[in-house]
């Protein structure tokens, strides 16, 4: 069975990748506070993103349009496929209280500078008819 994702689905994983990986560094300050276990989970999740990347992503744009054939070993591609759904399901649901958060601001807003574009025109037109 032949497992593919699109062009577009390739290059917005890689970009992913990429960023997580300038986290690396992370291994060794697990390394420092001797969190084993830290380290070990780290250094998997590396060495997986970094085999998706070496062996079926590639590095740097792509030109071709075409789907992207996923050849690495299942148990790479399940780890790191499940890692980076639960991190970006995470990410969007910390966003999207953030979104419901600027949604309650602005409705807040919306009533204050309502209220206030009533009391300035009150006022324009009682100092409009005072004599």
């Amino acid at each position: 069975m032949t497992l593919t994702i699109t062009a577009g689905q390739r290059d917005l994983l890689y970009e992913e990748i990429l960023i997580r990986l300038a986290a690396v560094g992370d291994i060794n300050l697990a390394l420092k506070q001797k969190d084993w276990e830290a380290a070990t989970r780290l250094g998997m999740a590396f060495s997986d993103d970094l085999r998706l990347v070496s062996q079926d992503l590639g590095w740097g744009p792509r030109q071709a349009d075409e789907p992207v054939e996923l050849t690495s070993p299942p148990d790479v591609l399940r780890r790191a496929m499940s890692r980076w759904r639960d991190a970006l399901l995470g990410i969007d649901a910390a966003q999207e209280s953030e979104r419901k958060s600027l949604r309650e601001s602005q409705t807040r807003n919306y009533v204050v500078v309502e209220a206030c574009r009533s009391v300035l025109a009150n006022l324009r037109r009682k100092l409009d008819v005072l004599p």
